[in-house]
This record gives C-alpha cells, structure tokens and sequence, in this order.
C-alpha cells in the first residue's frame, strides 16, 4: 500500500466461502498521514492485526461486496509534493474508472476518514462536471464519514505552522492538505456548498468523535464532523474515541459492532433491499459481555453460507459446559440474521423441551398441528427461496439420536450444540471443539465482569493469576467476576478464596471436585457461603432458600413473577 492507487482487499470471488461476484463497492479513503507511514492506507483501519474492513465488515453486508483502499500522498511535512486536493480526486476517479470498467452501473459505498471524506466529495463535484465519471456520481448510494470536517478541522491551524516550519526548511512548496482542513476556510466552505446537492443522491453516515485527542482535545467536533441534512438523509452517531481511533478496531466490541451494524442497516436503506429475515424464533439476545471465539464465529458462518450440497448442511458445536457454545450460536444467528428467511431456536436438552421448541416453529409457520414431525416437514417443504437456519441447542444425552430433530432433504442449514464429542459424527460441514478462552480474551472478560478497569500492570498480572486458577473457563470466570464486583473480595485476593473453595470441595465432595466443572463448582460455592456469613440479613437466607430450589428446577422456563 506504499504506492498511490486503488488496491482492492476483499473480493467475494477469491476472499469468500460462497466464490460470488461482488454486487456492491466498498472504497475506503484515508485521512492526514502525518508520521508519513507507507502503510497508512491501511493502518488508518487496522488495530492489533486486524482490519475490519476486510476481516469484519463484509460478512454484515446484505450482498456481496469487493472492498478497496485508496492511498494517495497526504503526509503534509515530510516529502508531501505540490498536488492539490483537486488533483487527488482526480486520481481517485481515474481509479475507480478502471477498477469498475466491467460493472460501472455496481453500486457503490464510500467510507472516509478525515481530510478523506473532503478527498471524496471533491470528486463526486468533480464527476458531476465530467461525464466520463459520472456512471461513479449515479452508482454511489451511501457516504460513510468518520471524523470528517466539513467545515474545517480545529487542529489545522497547529499542523499549518508545523508544516510550514519544515516546508521553509526544506524548501519545499505548499499543498492546500491542511488548507482543505482549516475551520471556514474558503477551500473548505467552497467544497461543503458544492457538495450539498449530492446528498439529494445517497444517503450519508456521520461517525464523530466524543473522546479528546491527547491535550488537543476534540479535533473535529459534532458541529464540524455533521451535515445537518434534512429528514433521515443523515445518521449522526457518536463515538467512545478519539480522532485517530474512531475508525479502528481489533474486536468485534460494542463500538465496533454499533458502527458496522450501522454501516449494515443504511446500506439495506441506500439500496432499497428489503429484509431477508421474516421469522426470528431466537430466546435471548447476546450477552453484552460475550469475548472472543471470532476465528471460530468465522468458521461457523462460512460454513452456514456455503451452497447446499446433496445432503443436509449440519454444523456441530461440541464443549464442556459453560464454555460459550450457545453463546457462539446467538453471534452467528444474530450476524447471519439477514441471510435467512427464518432463523429458529430449538432446546433439545429432553424431549418435553424439543416438543416445546418443534412447537413453537410449527405455529410460526402457520400450521395447526404442533408436533415434531409437522415442524419438520413444514422445513423440508419451504420454498429453496426461503433459507432457514435451526439451531439444535443442548444435544448432550448419548442416548439420542439427534438426528431424527432435523428436517429431511437438503434445505435449509442446522447447527447443533453438545457437551458430547460423539455429537460431531452428526455434521457435514464441519465441527468445532470448544476449549478455554484464549490469554488476553480471558483478562479482558473477567476485568469486564468485575467492572474493573485494565489501566495497569498490577491489574493485569492479578488478572492473569485469576484466570490461570480458572482454567481459562468462561462461565467460571463470569462467576468470579461478579463476586468480586460485588465487592466480596478484590481482584489481588481472589485466588485465596478459591483455594480455600476447593479445598472444602475436596474435603465433602470429592466427586465435584475431581469433575472437569470443579473450578465452576468452587466459584458457586464461594459466592454461596458469602451468602451463609450474612445471616442476619433475612433477604440473604430467602436468596439461599430459592438457590437450593431452583437447582431441582429446569434451567428453560422458571417464570420470573
């Protein structure tokens, strides 16, 4: 990416499970490149080796999408040569001319970072005026802005005097980079006047930040970063970040999830696409604590895209218990939500509860019968236009033949969970093997559930000494977690109470302690005799009384009233 040009990063084709022509454009166009890094194309998007673009934002996309870097020269000290802004768009459409010579009429999305959405602006005025580029005007449904300022930036004037300092020191001559960026500055207002009528084309996205940037504080703030267009022409999202971070991330976490499902719900809106989801039979939501597991989650929804074969595509999830299958299950059912006419969840941990679930189906599907076998059939029977995914959650007695919950024929998608390993003779498109959460993962969800903050060495080495103890296992965090936001113990003094747990474990229940649950085990206990010690409190011992109840209970369906 040193080199100026379009270089295309994702292409359905070569990069996709599915080998789809592309029917939507993604470009994406960088901002100011002040440390003059030849990879700032790329790294403007990118964090901990992962860039969303590529590895997050095409499996959200409602149709398939080629995604393309823009770089160009925008370092405004060190080597920037005399090209104008004007001139950089030009490239741009010169670009995207020949990129899409074969499909010119493809829609086409851009997001911008910065001086980068000023870049593309300029050359949608350009397009206008030029009917060699204006099939690139006609075809653009959706401008996606991060941190852009459309009436000038409040740094400009700092990076103007810094730019100028070493341009007379290396004699070189002056670009209108910061100019473009300077607040009501004529450059700028000019571009903001002309471009107002695109909008009357596409709809726009303005991502602004909320977060200081260093002692500068908001370089771009709302008033700068949005358009104020009319009606629902425009979305103007805030964001948790500052002007450099606000378009970069490693995890799919809350921020980046709100920009990409963002991105995923205007694009439907631009293309006029209609909702492909009719039916969501689906319990719970995500939990908003859920870590990790992407390369997996991955795998999965490559599998659930793959073209039918001549049998059944069955996916199964194997793993101890508490590890995050379900969990797993929620993400790509919430991700792929899109993909399928009806997506439905069945609990088949017994057979009153896979009746219960059948049910539920059969119903939604408009028929009276209510049965197993009329769900099933009713699957088998739906139109190959209508995708379906079933989830099979709870497939843990050996005893069962889980086969006879899934429809016949070969529509349709099933995904099975189990605690059986024996449970993955049942797919045929592929298995996974849940274990622990990786390092890092584990850290970041106990801090997370002990509503603790990760600012320092001492928390993280605590961090990893809790997790160590735990085996790395999800729900056994989780639990540690709360018992220690509940200011029970602290984060440093935790591995004393479990030892003494397991201890006690050992000592009464030899059985648990010697299970593959023993660290799950010792964390219930602790917080159960943190319950037992305030006995004067009469809510504590009525808490106590209705644990030791609902134990005896099923887990699905305990009415809350």
């Amino acid at each position: 990416m040193a080199e100026a040009g379009l270089c295309v990063i994702f292409d359905p084709i070569k990069d996709s499970p599915a080998q789809c022509h592309a029917e939507i454009d993604v470009v994406a166009v960088h901002g100011l490149n002040f440390m003059n890094n030849p990879d700032h194309a790329r790294d403007t998007w990118a964090k901990g080796g992962k860039l969303w673009l590529k590895d997050f934002l095409p499996d959200k996309l409602a149709k398939p999408a080629r995604v393309m870097l823009f770089s160009y020269n925008s370092n405004p000290t060190m080597g920037a040569a005399a090209i104008k802004l004007d001139d950089h768009a030009n490239i741009l459409l010169h670009w995207l001319n020949l990129k899409r010579q074969d499909a010119s009429q493809r829609p086409l999305l851009f997001i911008c970072h910065s001086l980068g959405g000023l870049l593309v602006k300029q050359a949608l005025v350009e397009a206008t005026l030029d009917n060699t580029y204006k099939p690139i005007v006609e075809a653009t449904k959706l401008l996606i802005f991060f941190a852009t300022p459309h009436r000038g930036g409040r740094y400009a004037s700092v990076g103007d005097i810094a730019a100028k300092i070493v341009r007379a020191g290396l004699r070189k001559p002056t670009n209108d980079l910061f100019e473009s960026l300077k607040k009501q500055s004529d450059s700028a207002t000019k571009r903001f006047e002309q471009s107002r009528h695109l909008y009357e084309r596409c709809l726009v996205v303005n991502f602004y930040e909320g977060e200081p940037y260093g002692t500068l504080g908001i370089i771009v703030d709302k008033d700068s970063a949005t358009l104020g267009l009319p009606g629902t022409r425009e979305k103007q999202v805030a964001m948790h970040a500052d002007h450099s971070s606000i378009c970069k991330f490693e995890l799919v976490n809350t921020a980046c999830e709100l920009v990409l499902e963002t991105i995923a719900m205007e694009t439907i809106r631009a293309l006029d696409i209609e909702p492909r989801n009719v039916h969501w039979s689906v319990p719970r939501s995500i939990n908003p604590m859920f870590t990790g597991r992407l390369d997996i989650i991955r795998r999965v929804k490559n599998a659930m895209k793959l073209p039918s074969q001549d049998i059944q595509s069955i996916f199964v999830l194997t793993g101890m218990g508490g590890l995050g299958k379900s969990e797993v299950c929620l993400k790509v059912a919430n991700d792929l939500r899109e993909e399928f006419w009806g997506v439905f969840w069945v609990d088949v941990s017994s057979d009153s509860a896979a009746k219960e679930g059948f049910s539920t189906v059969a119903k939604r599907l408009g028929s009276i019968e209510t049965d197993i076998d009329e769900a099933r059939r009713l699957l088998s029977n739906i139109s190959a236009k209508c995708p379906w995914l079933l989830i099979l959650d709870n497939a843990d007695n050996p005893d069962i033949d889980y086969q006879k919950y899934c429809p016949s024929g070969t529509r349709g998608k099933v995904l099975i969970t189990s605690r059986n390993h024996e449970c993955q003779t049942y797919a045929t498109v592929g298995c996974e093997e849940l274990s622990g959460l990786g390092k890092d993962d584990c850290v970041y969800l106990l801090v997370q559930a002990a509503r603790l903050h990760l600012n320092s060495q001492e928390t993280r080495l605590a961090a990893e000494a809790v997790t160590s103890i735990l085996g790395s296992h999800t729900l056994a965090i989780l639990h540690a977690g709360a018992y220690i936001a509940r200011g029970r113990t602290s984060l440093t003094d935790y591995p004393a109470v479990f030892e003494t747990q397991r201890a006690q474990l050992l000592q009464f229940s030899p059985k648990q302690a010697q299970s593959r649950y023993r660290n799950v085990y010792a964390t219930l206990e602790a917080s159960a005799q943190t319950l037992e010690n305030l006995d004067s409190e009469e809510s504590v011992q009525d808490a106590l009384c209705l644990l030791q109840l609902l134990s005896a209970f099923h887990y699905q369906g305990v009415p809350l009233e």
